[in-house]
């Protein structure tokens, strides 16, 4: 019950921070590695987009959700759809899932597999 409520103000935080946020059209200008020399695919991207006549940068690194989308795949040239802030300093996410809910989507893998756990314990005290 507590894991829900927090879910819900995290939610609902996340959903006003961004209200006033615009969408917008970027571009990948860069991939880097992010950790050289450990193992793994490491990647982070650089996004070019302008918004109210300002041009900025948005720096961001691959999270484990972009594994699974499209956003795995990005090379520079690719167009993404940025949520920037209209007023300075540009504020801006990628608009996806993960980038818009990064919160909320954290609660919600720790609820489902708090859920998995408990009904786990209950099937085996039967």
């Amino acid at each position: 019950l507590l894991l829900l409520s927090v879910l819900v103000i995290a939610l609902v935080w996340e959903t006003q921070a961004r209200s006033g946020y615009q969408q917008v059209t970027g571009e990948v200008v860069d991939v880097q590695r992010v950790f050289p020399g450990r193992s793994g695919d490491n990647k982070a991207f650089v996004v070019h987009f302008e918004i109210a006549g300002t041009e900025s940068n948005l720096v961001l690194r691959r999270g484990i959700l972009d594994l699974f989308s499209s956003l795995a795949s990005l090379r520079p040239g690719d167009r993404v759809s940025v949520l920037a802030s209209t007023t300075p300093p540009h504020n801006a996410v990628l608009n996806t899932l993960n980038g818009r809910y990064p919160i909320s989507l954290a609660f919600v893998t720790l609820t489902l597999l708090f859920g998995a756990v408990a009904l786990v314990i209950f099937l085996r005290r039967r």
